[in-house]
C-alpha cells in the first residue's frame, strides 16, 4: 500500500521537475529546429523523387517506342533494298532476252552470242564443266595450248578466271536434277544477274548510310537504272571481268562508309574490317584492273588522313587489308608479276611508312601554317618513297607484264606515238576502252 501510495506522489513531483527523470522515464523530447527542418526537407524531397521516377519511366517508355519504330524503319528499308535488287536482276535478264532472243535460239548460238573476250572467258567455264574429273579440269587450265597458238600457258596465272573455276565447281557439285536442272549457260548468266542485284542493294544501302534515310537510296537506284547506258553494259557483255567485280566494289564502299562512321563498338569495327577484307579480295581476284580502283581508293584514303578527316589508324587498317588481299591474289595467280609491280603496292607501302614516321601525333600542330607545311612535306615524302619502292620492286621483278598498260596511258596522254598504231594488246584498242581515256 505504501508503494502504491508513493507512486502517484513521485509522478506528480517528476511532472514538476522532469530533469530528474532518466531518459526512458522522461518521455519523448520536443523536436529541435534542425530536426524539424530536415524532416521538412525529407517530406518535400519525396514528391520530387516520385516525379523524377515517373519522368524516367515515361522516358524509358518513349525510348522503347522509338526503338520499335526504328527497327520497323530499318526492316522496311532492307526489304525495299532486297526487292529493288531482285527486280533489277529480273530487269537486266529481260533486257538480255529481248536483245538476243536468248531462250529461242540453239545452245551453240547462245555461246556464239558472247562477243570477243566474253566468249573466251565463258569457254573456260564450259571447259571446266565438261571435263571428266576435277584433276583433268585443273590440268587443262594450267597447261592450256589453245588460247595462244604455239605456246602452253597457265590460264589461271595469266587471266582472272577464278570466278569461272568457282562456278564450275558449284555446277559440278549441284548438278543433280532435284537441286539444279538447268543448262550451264543459264547457271552462269543467273549468277551474273544475281551479283548485279547485290550491286543495287549495295548502292541503296551506301546512300542510306550517308544520308540517313532510305528514300535517298531508292532515288539513287532510280538514277542508276535511268542512266544504265552510261553506268553498265551488263545485258550484252555478261562474262566480262567488270561484271563480276563491280558489285564487290560497291559492297566494299558500303562497309568502308560504315567503318568510318563514329560511335562504333570494337566488335562491330572488327566485323566491318572482315567484310571489307572479303569484298576487297573478291574485287581483286575477279578483275585484272581492280588494282587501279584500289589505287584511286588509296589516294582518297591518304588525302582524307592528311586533311585529318578520318583517324590515321582506320586508314592504316584499310590499307593493310588492301595489301594483304593483293598479296593473296598474287599467290592464287601463281606469282603473277602484274600485282607486285603495280603502283598501288608501292603507294600503300610508302603511305604506311609515312604513317609510321608521323606517329600517333600525326599532322597536329599549334598553328594552321605549321599543319599545312607538315602536310605538304609528308605528301612529298610519300610520293618520293612510292617512286623509290616501285623502282626497287621493278629491279627485283624484271619481267614487264604491265608494260602495255603504261604504254597505253602514255599514248593517251600524248607522251608517245599513237597507241592505235601499235595495238598491244588488240583488246585495248576497242572504242569502249578508248572512251575511258
Amino acid at each position: 500500500f505504501a508503494r502504491c501510495h508513493s507512486l502517484p506522489m513521485m509522478s506528480m513531483r517528476n511532472r514538476k521537475n522532469p530533469d530528474k527523470l532518466g531518459p526512458k522515464e522522461a518521455g519523448p523530447k520536443p523536436k529541435s529546429a534542425a530536426g524539424t527542418a530536415s524532416h521538412g526537407r525529407e517530406s518535400k524531397s519525396r514528391p520530387s523523387q516520385r516525379s523524377s521516377e515517373s519522368s524516367a519511366n515515361q522516358t524509358g517508355a518513349e525510348s522503347g517506342r522509338w526503338s520499335v519504330w526504328i527497327s520497323i524503319y530499318c526492316i522496311v528499308g532492307l526489304l525495299i533494298a532486297v526487292v529493288l535488287g531482285w527486280r533489277y536482276a529480273v530487269f537486266v535478264s529481260e533486257l538480255h532476252e529481248n536483245n538476243m532472243y536468248f531462250s529461242r535460239i540453239e545452245t551453240v548460238e547462245r555461246e556464239i552470242s558472247f562477243r570477243t573476250e566474253s566468249g573466251l572467258f565463258y569457254s573456260y567455264f564450259k571447259q571446266f564443266v565438261q571435263a571428266r574429273s576435277l584433276s583433268q579440269a585443273f590440268h587443262q587450265l594450267m597447261h592450256d595450248n589453245i588460247t595462244e597458238h604455239g605456246y602452253t600457258i597457265n590460264v589461271m596465272e595469266r587471266m582472272n578466271i577464278h570466278q569461272e573455276v568457282l562456278l564450275g565447281l558449284l555446277f559440278r557439285v549441284l548438278r543433280v536434277p532435284l537441286l539444279l536442272n538447268t543448262e550451264p549457260v543459264y547457271f552462269y548468266l543467273n549468277t551474273v544477274w544475281s551479283l548485279h542485284g547485290m550491286y543495287i542493294v549495295a548502292i541503296f544501302c551506301t546512300v542510306w548510310a550517308i544520308t540517313g534515310g532510305w528514300a535517298g537510296g531508292a532515288l539513287s537506284v532510280v538514277f542508276y537504272v535511268a542512266n544504265r547506258h552510261d553506268t553498265t553494259r551488263i545485258w550484252f557483255t555478261m562474262p566480262l571481268r567488270e561484271s563480276f567485280s563491280m558489285p564487290f566494289i560497291m559492297a566494299q564502299l558500303l562497309f568502308v562508309t560504315l567503318y568510318f562512321q563514329r560511335k562504333r563498338s570494337s566488335s562491330s569495327q572488327n566485323l566491318l574490317l572482315a567484310a571489307i577484307g572479303i569484298c576487297t579480295f573478291c574485287l581483286s581476284v575477279t578483275w585484272q584492273f581492280a588494282q587501279f580502283v584500289l589505287l584511286l581508293q588509296a589516294f582518297a584514303l591518304y588525302s582524307s588522313q592528311a586533311l585529318q578527316m578520318v583517324p590515321t589508324h582506320k586508314v592504316r587498317n584499310i590499307m593493310l587489308i588492301q595489301l594483304l588481299c593483293l598479296s593473296a591474289v598474287c599467290i592464287l595467280q601463281f606469282g603473277n608479276t602484274l600485282i607486285p609491280r603495280s603502283l598501288v603496292i608501292s603507294f600503300i607501302l610508302a603511305s604506311l611508312m609515312v604513317f609510321t614516321i608521323q606517329g600517333e601525333k600525326g599532322l597536329r600542330s599549334r598553328s594552321f601554317i605549321g599543319c599545312f607545311f607538315k602536310m605538304i612535306g609528308y605528301t612529298v615524302l610519300m610520293f618520293a618513297l612510292a617512286a623509290g619502292v616501285n623502282i626497287v620492286i621493278k629491279m627485283l621483278v624484271a619481267e614487264e607484264a604491265d608494260g602495255h598498260i603504261y604504254n597505253f596511258v602514255r599514248a593517251k596522254l600524248g607522251l608517245s606515238q599513237p597507241f592505235e598504231d601499235r595495238c598491244v594488246p588488240d583488246e585495248m584498242c576497242i572504242g569502249s576502252v578508248a572512251l575511258l581515256f
